[in-house]
């Protein structure tokens, strides 16, 4: 049935999958556990200043993230599709919508998640480039976006470096894109900083523009972390299994799409380990990849398998959360 109701995309989708985030976080709102609030050096100017503007109400942050959620699930099946990158449909959005409700720790809302949101959106962008060679403002739009990430939350500055290894990947090598693409992650820094400027916080903005990445990931915290990170694990190993069947005997614009998502997803675990302070919102940095790349592994399997594999995780989510309420 999931399969089924998944299989096609369009504008409709957002609706459902919103429903969905809806549906299965009902179980974590009943037992009046919304996520812990993001700690405030895990994320950046702009991202402190959308938390500082979000008020503290249970159902109001219930509905907030859930709209969140669907918006990434959406921009994650909205590329696959365009682009005809194998037969993914809607399954991105209801991966996304899945795995990012699939625990009590991310129920809530997030800046990190519209973090995770602008990294979809200059993934497309990168792609345009590739589909489009000669033209240059697609890699100075990665780039845009990549900036606009960072300013949210300082671990989206790792990135920054995917950004390069997704243009060597997709594009030939020009002095010119190197350019284009460093301008786009710096312009909207800079503006941000001629405004802090202008009314004299230079200070307070670099501080929190750079906060956590020059300190090492504390493991005793990481440790400590681990049933959220064992989540984000369970999922990766599954997009990495499927690497074979996304990158090999498929068109090539096909093949060199999933190894960009791939990189993203290396680069994205950087991120959530190094300057995620070990709070489980730091598994924002990789939604949006293991979306894709689930929600197309997905769309490759047979109705009933598909199935199958649907039941057992959500089986498994709602066993989690009846857990939870139970201790």
């Amino acid at each position: 049935m999931l399969h089924q109701l998944f299989r096609s995309f369009g504008v409709g989708s957002l609706a459902l999958f919103f429903a969905l985030a809806l549906l299965l976080r009902a179980a974590g709102f009943a037992y009046a556990a919304p996520a812990a609030p993001v700690p405030a050096v895990t994320l950046g100017p702009w991202g402190l200043w959308v938390a500082s503007l979000w008020a503290d109400v249970a159902w109001l942050d219930w509905l907030a993230g859930s709209a969140l959620l669907a918006l990434v699930g959406y921009v994650a099946s909205y590329t696959p599709q365009y682009y005809r990158l194998g037969v993914a449909g809607a399954f991105p959005g209801l991966v996304a919508a899945t795995i990012g409700s699939a625990a009590v720790w991310w129920l809530g809302f997030s800046p990190l998640i519209l973090g995770a949101l602008a990294l979809g959106v200059a993934a497309q962008r990168v792609f345009d480039g590739y589909r489009n060679q000669a033209t240059a403002l697609p890699v100075y739009d990665c780039g845009l976006w990549v900036g606009a990430a960072w300013l949210i939350a300082p671990g989206f500055a790792w990135m920054g470096l995917w950004g390069l290894v997704a243009l060597s990947q997709l594009r030939r090598f020009r002095p010119s894109d190197l350019l284009g693409y460093c301008l786009g992650v710096a312009t909207l820094p800079f503006l941000t900083a001629t405004v802090a400027y202008v009314g004299g916080e230079l200070d307070e903005f670099r501080g929190q523009f750079t906060s956590g990445l020059a300190t090492p990931p504390d493991l005793v915290v990481l440790g400590a972390s681990w049933p959220w990170i064992a989540v984000a694990a369970l999922a990766t190993g599954a997009a990495i299994g499927a690497f074979r069947i996304l990158t090999t005997r498929r068109p090539i614009q096909e093949q060199r799409a999933a190894r960009m998502w791939y990189s993203m997803l290396a680069f994205g675990w950087l991120a959530m380990l190094w300057t995620s302070a070990g709070h489980p919102w730091g598994f924002a940095f990789v939604l949006y990849p293991l979306a894709v790349l689930l929600g197309l592994w997905f769309g490759e399997l047979t109705r009933e398998r598909a199935d199958i594999v649907a039941v057992v995780v959500l089986a498994l989510i709602g066993g989690g959360y009846v857990a939870y309420g139970m201790f």
